[in-house]
């Protein structure tokens, strides 16, 4: 649950540091970190000028500029990863994509980018997204849009903001069940569809039920589904898990996977949460109950009614989950749901459980 990493943004700005220091006339050789922030506040480059008092960058004459401002001002506030904040923004209001930023032909472009003059349009529209940065909008709001794998999706205050775990979570989804092509899935608490429109993106003839507690999802999932011209084959609905043993009308069915981002944050761990978490997004899509596991254990108990024989769960969770997960299972034999594997994340924390349905033989 971070912001995309420091070190991708490293590894691009040294590749393109010594275009961006012709460009300014900077005179240094060496191409380090401390190199180009000497280069951005150095006498040698065009003189910057100072934000207004308010907060806004009302003189700045160059993308260079902007950035430079707007970067100090977030440090100032303590905005965390304040040159990420600023350099989204930019490249927004530009017309760059995120997941354009680390490929070799927009390392070329950014380079020369950097000195292209803004218009007053262009500085207003920057101050005023640059505003709602500082008062802690996660950026995916400010933007109202984030690339999650190979989709662009709307993201809409306070529906859950998908994360980098999420991405990795629904590539396993696919590696394993690569091989069959018409996968009928179910979501279960889909948010801005992230995980159920990308399966139906990269699994052309796959199809899927995705359901959430929250409207605000919902009414998300479907206006995204629209843009991507996915709705023929998704069905969404809004729908709360209960401890009840009836199952919900709109899920009745057998599906091959069941998957899901559920909320999963300790009771004791939400108070410790960043203000843009806390601030922005819903807090029933993160509170997951004196240990994090209420949603899990009600699909952990609803699986063997929706599942095919041998079909699989897979969920994120907290690094603490798994092993709990299988104290579980054992007391509760009944499920008919056995833990197959644990995978980690790209911080190498246990992240995934990956489960199956497999009933008793008679």
């Amino acid at each position: 649950m971070t912001y995309p990493s420091r070190i991708r943004w490293l590894k691009y700005l040294n590749h393109y540091s010594k275009a961006l220091y012709r460009a300014a006339n900077c005179q240094y050789q060496q191409v380090t970190w401390q190199g180009l922030r000497s280069c951005f506040y150095s006498s040698h480059c065009p003189t910057e000028r100072k934000a207004e008092e308010c907060g806004s960058v009302g003189q700045t004459h160059t993308v260079r500029d902007a950035l430079h401002q707007w970067t100090r001002k977030f440090k100032e506030e303590k905005i965390p990863e304040p040159d990420l904040s600023a350099g989204y923004i930019i490249g927004h209001v530009l017309g760059f994509k995120r997941a354009f930023l680390d490929t070799p032909e927009m390392r070329a472009m950014y380079a020369t980018d950097l000195m292209t003059r803004l218009d007053e349009k262009q500085t207003d529209r920057i101050n005023g997204l640059c505003q709602k940065r500082l008062q802690r909008m996660p950026i995916q709001y400010v933007l109202g849009e984030w690339d999650f794998r190979f989709l662009t999706l709307s993201m809409k205050q306070p529906v859950f903001i998908p994360r980098q775990e999420t991405e990795e979570l629904v590539g396993l989804v696919l590696h394993f069940h690569r091989k069959k092509p018409n996968l009928h899935f179910l979501e279960i608490g889909c948010g801005s569809g992230a995980i159920s429109l990308s399966i139906l993106h990269e699994l052309q003839q796959s199809t899927g039920v995705a359901i959430d507690q929250s409207v605000d999802a919902i009414n998300l999932t479907r206006h995204n589904a629209k843009r991507l011209c996915l709705s023929d084959r998704i069905q969404t609905h809004r729908c709360e898990l209960s401890d009840s043993p009836r199952l919900p009308d709109c899920i009745m069915g057998k599906y091959d996977i069941i998957v899901s981002n559920p909320p999963y944050i300790f009771q004791e761990d939400m108070p410790d949460l960043a203000p843009e978490i806390t601030r922005y997004e819903d807090p029933k899509a993160l509170k997951g109950g004196v240990e994090g596991m209420d949603v899990t254990l009600r699909i952990l108990n609803m699986a063997r009614h929706l599942l095919l024989p041998g079909g699989s769960i897979w969920l994120e969770g907290d690094p603490r989950h798994p092993a709990m997960i299988q104290k579980w299972l054992r007391t509760n034999p009944h499920t008919q749901v056995q833990l197959v594997n644990v995978l980690k994340d790209f911080c190498q924390r246990t992240r995934f459980c990956h489960l199956k349905y497999l009933p008793y033989k008679r």
